[in-house]
């Protein structure tokens, strides 16, 4: 029969190499993870080179496409609608032509035109006007503007009304180029049977085209 003393002592020889057996297992399990595991890392581009954002650049021409100026926030010239604009009689109507285009490198936009500004100019307020989207300065008179491009305002609409829908100015093309111009007429008039009192009197209306890149 076996005494105690050698059963214990046996049975911690079994625990020493159940021990050793345990660690040899997690030591074998952890080499094979870091042998079957690897971290890859991938840049992105565009096919030449990184990311980059773009900048919305847009022209405008107030002389049918001759003269194509950067559009800022201020100071973008005045709409010629021509010597009549100053003698305006009841009935009268007179005409303006603005080109937009997206400049080379620009992405395009979605453009919304806003309503001419009134104050309290009695003048200003008692204007109309309508406007018409894809008319070149050529169309931009009496005889075209009915049935030129496609109504953007109807004619006859308050002077601070604006565009219901926004219209495309559609990124350039090719390399180095600007975008395709849009033309915008725009037609004012001093309706029949507005005050005597008006005449006389001068105004300056403004427009502003909203433009949001595509």
């Amino acid at each position: 029969m076996t005494s105690p003393t050698v059963q214990r002592r046996r049975r911690r020889r079994l625990l020493a190499v159940a021990t050793a057996g345990l660690a040899l297992c997690i030591g074998v399990s952890v080499t094979s993870l870091a042998a079957w595991q690897q971290s890859i890392t991938v840049a992105g581009s565009d096919g030449n080179g990184g990311f980059g954002s773009s900048l919305l650049k847009i022209e405008l021409s107030l002389d049918g496409g001759t003269t194509w100026t950067a559009a800022t926030v201020n100071a973008n010239g005045s709409l010629n609608f021509g010597s009549n604009a100053s003698l305006l009689t009841p009935g009268d109507t007179v005409y303006a032509s603005v080109l937009l285009r997206a400049a080379a490198g620009s992405r395009g936009a979605d453009v919304t035109l806003q309503g001419g500004t009134v104050g309290s100019d009695a003048l200003l307020g008692a204007l109309t006007y309508g406007a018409r989207l894809g008319v070149l300065r050529a169309d931009c008179n009496a005889a075209s503007f009915p049935s030129a491009g496609q109504v953007l305002v109807n004619a006859g609409s308050v002077l601070s009304a604006a565009a219901p829908t926004s219209f495309s100015v559609p990124t350039p093309t090719t390399t180095g180029q600007p975008g395709t111009a849009v033309g915008v007429c725009l037609a004012v008039s001093l309706p029949t049977g507005v005050p005597s009192a008006l005449g006389g009197q001068t105004t300056s209306p403004l427009w502003r085209f909203d433009a949001t890149s595509r």
